[in-house]
Protein backbone atom coordinates (compact mmCIF):
# COMPACT_ATOMS: atom_id res chain seq x y z
CA UNK A 1 0.00 0.00 0.00
CA UNK A 2 2.72 2.07 1.13
CA UNK A 3 4.71 1.62 -2.28
CA UNK A 4 1.69 2.89 -4.57
CA UNK A 5 1.39 6.04 -2.76
CA UNK A 6 4.37 7.53 -4.05
CA UNK A 7 3.71 7.36 -7.54
CA UNK A 8 0.08 8.15 -7.13
CA UNK A 9 1.27 11.57 -4.99
CA UNK A 10 3.70 12.38 -7.88
CA UNK A 11 0.91 11.83 -10.63
CA UNK A 12 -1.28 14.29 -8.65
CA UNK A 13 1.41 16.92 -8.13
CA UNK A 14 1.81 16.31 -11.80
CA UNK A 15 -1.47 17.10 -12.45
CA UNK A 16 -2.04 20.02 -10.63
CA UNK A 17 1.20 22.06 -11.84
CA UNK A 18 -0.10 20.99 -15.45
CA UNK A 19 -3.08 22.89 -14.83
CA UNK A 20 -1.34 25.83 -13.03
CA UNK A 21 0.59 26.30 -15.99
CA UNK A 22 -2.29 25.89 -18.58
CA UNK A 23 -4.31 28.90 -16.75
CA UNK A 24 -1.30 31.04 -16.06
CA UNK A 25 -2.14 33.27 -18.94
CA UNK A 26 -6.20 33.46 -17.99
CA UNK A 27 -4.77 34.28 -14.54
CA UNK A 28 -2.38 36.98 -15.05
CA UNK A 29 -5.51 38.71 -17.30
CA UNK A 30 -7.56 38.59 -14.01
CA UNK A 31 -4.93 40.05 -12.05
CA UNK A 32 -4.80 42.84 -14.52
CA UNK A 33 -8.26 43.36 -14.58
CA UNK A 34 -9.11 43.47 -10.87
CA UNK A 35 -5.72 45.93 -10.70
CA UNK A 36 -7.34 48.29 -13.33
CA UNK A 37 -10.74 47.84 -11.99
CA UNK A 38 -9.42 48.30 -8.39
CA UNK A 39 -6.89 51.60 -9.45
CA UNK A 40 -10.56 53.08 -10.75
CA UNK A 41 -12.54 52.69 -7.82
CA UNK A 42 -9.59 54.25 -5.83
CA UNK A 43 -9.38 57.17 -8.01
CA UNK A 44 -13.06 57.45 -7.70
CA UNK A 45 -12.99 57.60 -4.43
CA UNK A 46 -10.01 60.46 -4.00
CA UNK A 47 -11.77 62.70 -7.14
CA UNK A 48 -15.31 62.26 -4.78
CA UNK A 49 -13.34 63.38 -1.57
CA UNK A 50 -11.30 66.54 -3.30
CA UNK A 51 -14.95 67.11 -5.00
CA UNK A 52 -16.50 67.13 -0.84
CA UNK A 53 -13.54 69.23 0.26
CA UNK A 54 -14.55 71.50 -2.81
CA UNK A 55 -17.96 71.49 -2.13
CA UNK A 56 -17.03 72.65 1.78
CA UNK A 57 -14.95 75.38 1.29
CA UNK A 58 -17.08 77.06 -1.44
CA UNK A 59 -20.23 76.79 1.28
CA UNK A 60 -17.93 78.57 3.35
CA UNK A 61 -17.11 81.33 1.41
CA UNK A 62 -20.84 81.89 -0.57
CA UNK A 63 -22.79 81.18 2.92
CA UNK A 64 -24.12 84.35 3.68
CA UNK A 65 -23.60 86.71 6.98
CA UNK A 66 -26.09 87.49 9.28
CA UNK A 67 -25.82 91.06 8.57
CA UNK A 68 -26.48 90.63 4.85
CA UNK A 69 -29.24 88.15 5.90
CA UNK A 70 -31.46 90.55 8.18
CA UNK A 71 -30.61 93.81 5.02
CA UNK A 72 -32.45 91.28 3.49
CA UNK A 73 -35.45 90.57 5.06
CA UNK A 74 -35.95 94.63 5.42
CA UNK A 75 -35.16 96.18 1.91
CA UNK A 76 -37.22 96.05 -0.58
CA UNK A 77 -36.61 93.36 -3.35
CA UNK A 78 -36.37 96.15 -6.43
CA UNK A 79 -33.09 97.67 -4.20
CA UNK A 80 -31.21 94.31 -3.26
CA UNK A 81 -28.14 93.56 -5.59
CA UNK A 82 -28.26 90.47 -7.68
CA UNK A 83 -26.11 87.95 -4.84
CA UNK A 84 -28.20 88.93 -2.25
CA UNK A 85 -31.14 88.03 -4.18
CA UNK A 86 -29.78 83.86 -3.79
CA UNK A 87 -30.43 84.11 -0.40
Amino acid sequence: MLQALGPLRAEKINAASTTLQENAPRRQEALKKFSKNARHQLEEARRNERDAADAAKLITHVKPTPCLMYNCLFRPLNELQPLERMF
